[in-house]
């Protein structure tokens, strides 16, 4: 990891690569952009990464244009929007109290872990930013995240209930492999 690590520093500002995971074939382009700003003895390095499914070229093009706004612009935006959506799923606890907090925070990773208009993934345990679970969906997807949804983003829940669905036909066989009857989903399925 180190050596790849030195070798895309090495690199123009801008590193892209596409994956395509294994088992379902999704296409992700991942794009980064950073740049480098000396002051004094200080080294501040910005990045800028876009991830998702688009064409590399989109993903290049994205990353380009955050750079080129800069973090300032970019956290602006991104706190705009994070706002609108927290906005539109409002649970109301009282202003002054401590769990105010914590729900505000849950609802962040919440809304940084869906992928919003797309029944082809769940949310994955730790979401999107870390690889810890190599972003398996484990049963709290269901039982943890999916009445919050339902409560304050009936589609979006509905996207998760889809995504179960289109697991079905691998339940089914793992069900199979155990010589059971119906379906039987593993500890965790790949996302």
């Amino acid at each position: 990891m180190l050596v790849a690590e030195t070798q895309a520093l090495a690199l123009p500002a801008l590193n892209a690569i596409e994956c395509v995971t294994q088992q379902s074939r999704i296409a992700v382009a991942i794009a980064q952009h950073w740049t480098f700003a000396q002051s004094g003895a200080a080294t501040t390095l910005t990045l800028f990464v876009i991830a998702g499914e688009v064409e590399l070229n989109e993903a290049i093009r994205r990353a380009r244009a955050a750079g080129a706004r800069g973090f300032d612009a970019n956290l602006q935006n991104h706190t705009a929007a994070l706002h609108k959506e927290i906005e539109g799923s409002r649970i109301e606890i009282a202003p002054t109290s401590p769990p105010r907090r914590a729900s505000v925070s849950g609802q962040m990773h919440l809304q940084m872990a869906f992928c919003y208009g797309n029944n082809r993934v769940g949310i994955p345990i730790k979401g999107l930013t870390g690889h810890g679970y190599r972003f398996v969906n484990f049963w709290d997807m269901d039982f943890h995240m999916f009445p919050y949804f339902l409560m304050t983003k009936p589609r979006s829940a509905h996207l998760l209930l889809e995504y179960r669905y289109n697991q079905l036909t691998r339940y089914r066989e793992n069900a199979k492999l155990w010589g059971a009857a119906g379906a039987q989903s593993a500890l965790g399925d790949p996302g």
